[in-house]
């Protein structure tokens, strides 16, 4: 996304008067690079896919000068997905997220300072579907 937003800026002059000026910056949440992959295997009975997202750096939150801004870091994560068909009524399926355990960082001001460390692990679900119809 090549989308911008103008931020005012104050700062106070040898009379103690405010100056407004202002910074062009990204729009708050909106990475520049985003991508999604997949490989995936699918027959009359089993399908099964792992895929693959990024998301670039994005500014998080525009407060004060562009020193203290919040930055969400870059982020890749891998996801798996499959399911089988026992007969026309009958599935079972496994869908697990965030394989590698890949952490949400956050930053004040650049990637050099670290503001917060997230991590959520590995989650999913694993069930059977009944089609009663």
């Amino acid at each position: 996304s090549s989308s911008k937003v103008d931020v005012p800026q104050y700062t106070i002059d040898e009379n103690g008067n405010a100056v407004k000026t202002s910074t062009t910056e990204a729009l708050p949440n909106q990475s520049k690079h985003l991508f999604n992959t997949a490989l995936f295997y699918e027959n009359e009975k089993f399908m099964a896919r792992i895929a693959g997202n990024y998301k670039g750096a994005a500014l998080a939150l525009v407060q004060g000068n562009p020193e203290n801004y919040r930055w969400y870091g870059a982020n890749f994560t891998v996801d798996f997905s499959a399911n089988y068909r026992i007969n026309k009524k009958i599935s079972t399926f496994i869908e697990l997220n965030n394989l590698t355990n890949a952490p949400l960082r956050y930053y004040h001001g650049d990637n050099r300072r670290l503001e917060q460390l997230e991590y959520y692990s590995l989650r999913g679900m694993i069930g059977i579907n009944y089609q009663l119809f």
